[in-house]
């Protein structure tokens, strides 16, 4: 389930020796490309190459502190734009690839307290947009790659408030992708925010992810050209969460999954399957809760889809588990846990609650501390409705 991040084949790292002198070097070759190279201060070290028709390239470096550009269009109406500015540095680095038309990236590294930061963005095909900003960023690496023609894809990185190791990663491919990851880490509990993004189709779906803390890893998926109109969401406050969002498949239609966590040590994962119409939605809020919510087809077919699924886990407290796994038609799943160590299983596993068919309704609700309840519904029309709560504190 886990993919790695910014793995060296997806990039060109560069190794450069800085000088003490400002070096910049361009390369034009075509009709009507303009390049605005400024530097000021030492050591800083820029080079543009640009091959084809009205392309454009602005880089600008201010800084006594060693920082590089290497930025490179080839085609016709590709926007680039780089800032290092007000003293950052040093060791931040900066490239950006672009091969096609109509495509934009931009990146900004503009601060005293960003050093030793690197941001990567690649662009192939017709349209895309791509922002980074690393702003009070310490040792953070972003990347981003877009591929596909047409309309374009939509992407932004920030990374901010003193981050250390952050690495977020959105790559696109098609069409009508919009991804944002947003992260805040915090340099004095050595914070390791991570997130990953993957959109793979040519019909709308959008996805964000938000990490304030330390330690917080994301991931969504939706790709296998799922959608249109689907939704993913992660948001986490705290310190290390994980959360894992899939919706990866040409049948999963108009739905949406958010995973909330605030707290220490959650997890959570949801997945849908070949859902249409499905929702899903986990929040926790405490210190180790699990949650896991599956939906729409058996996985293990692919003929079969679910329709109109709904399932929503509420976690408050410590060491619950809860998850819920549903295929068929018209489900709906409400688990609710408040208090300390309980579960929610089925009649074989302790992992998650199981219903089977159409049109089944569950509703649980757990209070209090070190409460079991095993649920599972086969068939059609069933409905239950458990409420549990203890004496205990």
């Amino acid at each position: 389930m886990r993919k790695l991040i910014l793995t060296g084949a997806t990039f060109l790292l560069m190794a450069t020796a800085y000088a003490q002198t400002n070096t910049a070097t361009l390369s034009q070759t075509g009709e009507g490309n303009t390049a605005n190279l400024f530097q000021e201060g030492e050591a800083q070290l820029v080079t543009v190459a640009q091959d084809g028709t009205s392309n454009e390239a602005t880089t600008s470096q201010i800084s006594t502190f060693a920082q590089e550009i290497f930025l490179s269009q080839t085609g016709t109406s590709n926007q680039a734009f780089v800032y290092q500015e007000e003293g950052a540095g040093p060791n931040n680095y900066v490239q950006i690839f672009q091969n096609g038309s109509g495509n934009y990236a931009a990146v900004d590294q503009s601060d005293l307290y960003t050093f030793y930061a690197e941001a990567y963005i690649n662009q192939t095909g017709e349209n895309h947009t791509a922002t980074i900003d690393q702003l009070f960023a310490v040792g953070s690496v972003a990347g981003i790659e877009q591929t596909g023609t047409g309309v374009g894809n939509y992407a932004e990185i920030v990374q901010t408030e003193y981050s250390l190791l952050d690495r977020a990663e959105i790559r696109q491919a098609g069409q009508r992708q919009e991804a944002g990851i947003l992260q805040y880490g915090n340099i004095y509990e050595e914070g390791e925010n991570e997130a990953y993004i993957n959109q793979t189709s040519n019909f709308t779906q959008e996805a964000a992810i938000l990490q304030f803390g330390d330690y917080n890893i994301g991931e969504i998926y939706q790709e296998e050209d799922a959608g249109p109109g689907n939704f993913a969401l992660i948001d986490q406050y705290g310190a290390v969460n994980y959360a894992y969002i899939d919706q990866s498949d040409a049948l999963t239609i108009a739905s949406t999954a958010s995973i909330i966590q605030t707290g220490l040590y959650n997890e959570a994962a949801i997945e849908q399957f070949g859902s249409v119409l499905g929702s899903a939605s986990i929040e926790q809020t405490g210190s180790e809760n699990i949650a896991y919510i599956g939906q729409g087809a058996d996985p293990l077919s692919i003929f079969t889809e679910g329709l109109g699924n709904t399932a929503t886990v509420t976690q408050d407290g410590d060491l619950n588990l809860a998850g819920v796994y549903q295929f068929g038609d018209d489900n709906t799943a409400t688990l609710t846990q408040t208090g300390d160590g309980n579960v929610i299983g089925n009649l074989t596993s302790s992992d998650f609650a199981l219903q089977q068919g159409t049109l089944n309704e569950l509703t649980v609700s757990q209070t209090g501390t070190g409460l079991l309840v095993q649920v599972q519904q086969v068939g059609e029309g069933n409905s239950a409705v458990i409420t549990q709560s203890s004496l205990l504190p």
